[in-house]
């Protein structure tokens, strides 16, 4: 009669694995060793278990941290552009205005049987240029998007959007 625990692959190559019953030394005889071995491979196994949680907790926590960061550089990045945009803006309207005003001025000199036709079009442009001024109309902080997964893609550094591992 023998006796062979089975060892996961990491422990395959240590000893005492294997107990056999022999005329000098009985299987019940072994049993205290078989279990004092059993004993501490149940140990290791819990062990590691124990540690390949722990690594995947902490996986998971730098995964977090780093979708966090990527959620506020995003952030940053809409407010940045919204702000280039507003700019451009801003100063798109300044310039229809002029242009407007360089319209109501030219009016003046133009064929008569044009100048209203100058006038509504400077007018329009007038409107538009007051329709589209962030500064006039007093744009506030801009809404920030909810940022889809993909979104934060080039935020995370290699990290997954979609999970830790």
């Amino acid at each position: 009669m023998w006796l062979r625990l089975r060892a996961e692959e990491h422990q395959r190559n240590q000893k005492n694995l294997t107990w056999s019953d022999t005329e000098s030394k009985p299987l019940e005889q072994q049993l205290g060793a078989m279990f004092d071995r059993l004993e501490l491979m149940i140990k290791a196994a819990v062990e590691r278990r124990e540690d390949e949680a722990r690594q995947v907790a902490e996986r998971r926590r730098r995964w977090e941290a780093a979708m966090s960061k990527a959620q506020a550089h995003f952030v940053e990045q809409h407010r940045k552009d919204a702000l280039r945009e507003r700019v451009e803006e801003a100063a798109a309207a300044e310039d229809i205005r002029a242009y407007a005003a360089a319209l109501r001025s030219s009016a003046e000199t133009v064929d008569p049987s044009r100048r209203d036709d100058v006038i509504a079009w400077a007018t329009w442009a007038q409107t538009y240029a007051d329709e589209i001024d962030p500064v006039r109309n007093q744009a506030g902080m801009p809404a920030t998007p909810e940022p889809g997964r993909e979104d934060l893609a080039p935020y995370l550094h290699g990290w997954s959007p979609w999970s830790p591992s």
